[in-house]
């Protein structure tokens, strides 16, 4: 599977940022990378590890929000994937509250 950048932060498709809280971008990255892994055949369920990175703690309740409501929808038996959170100081972006880089085991057909 390629790696999409637009996927990893909460923007839409057509490249503007989703929203300036953690909450409603975290809501779009889950969507983006959802979408991503259903172009390649894959589904939440294939994901193996999550990279989470949130700028200032601040963001951390609105992101833990966000990936809560995802991951009651992927993972209803509560068989989630390895995952990292790291809090930093900042992101690429000025007005991005979190990113995350999402690895996941596609089985070939």
């Amino acid at each position: 599977m390629r790696e999409d950048r637009n996927e990893r932060a909460g923007l839409l498709p057509d490249g503007t940022l989703a929203g300036t809280d953690a909450k409603a971008q975290a809501r779009q990255i889950f969507a983006n990378i959802e979408a991503l892994l259903a172009a390649h055949g894959a589904r939440p369920e294939h994901l193996v590890k999550l990279l989470t990175f949130v700028a200032g703690t601040e963001h951390l309740a609105g992101y833990r929000a966000a990936q809560a409501e995802a991951f009651a929808h992927w993972f209803p038996a509560g068989d989630f994937p390895a995952q990292s959170l790291v809090v930093v100081a900042a992101l690429a972006g000025p007005d991005y509250a979190a990113e995350v880089e999402a690895i996941a085991a596609v089985p070939v057909a």
